[in-house]
């Protein structure tokens, strides 16, 4: 007989179950594991997410495309912790002077949140 295949980890199987418990206090419970189950996901993947949006916008040829791609970048950067590697050719635009003058504003915020996260994180650092 052939097993059924689980793709789930067990506790978000429990979870997820959980969300339908007709007893509230379990049904709040579950909720709150999703939501840090989503946190760490978010975590794990903005750094990825992030780096697919410098290569979109470092291949991009359409300056309202481009823009939109820094403030997704920007907004990522705002809610999750993205190392500054990730966004480093965005940001090396910005110190070489090859960037648009409409692109220093938003490249600008995207090393102040990098600098600011960083700092928040490494009690070595000044803030």
């Amino acid at each position: 007989m052939k097993q059924k295949s689980n793709l789930l980890h067990p506790g978000l199987e429990v979870s997820l179950a959980g969300m339908n418990d007709p007893d509230h206090s379990l049904r709040n419970l579950a909720a709150r594991q999703l939501t840090d189950f989503s946190r760490s996901l978010g975590e794990i993947l903005a750094p990825a997410i992030a780096g697919v949006v410098v290569m979109a916008f470092l291949a991009e040829t359409d300056p309202a495309a481009a823009e939109s791609q820094l403030y997704v970048l920007s907004d990522i950067c705002m809610f999750q912790h993205v190392p500054a590697p990730v966004t480093k050719a965005v940001t090396d635009r910005l110190e070489s002077g090859t960037c648009e003058e409409w692109e220093i504003e938003y490249i600008q915020e995207i090393i102040d949140i990098i600098g600011w996260g960083s700092a928040e994180s490494d009690p070595t650092q000044k803030k």
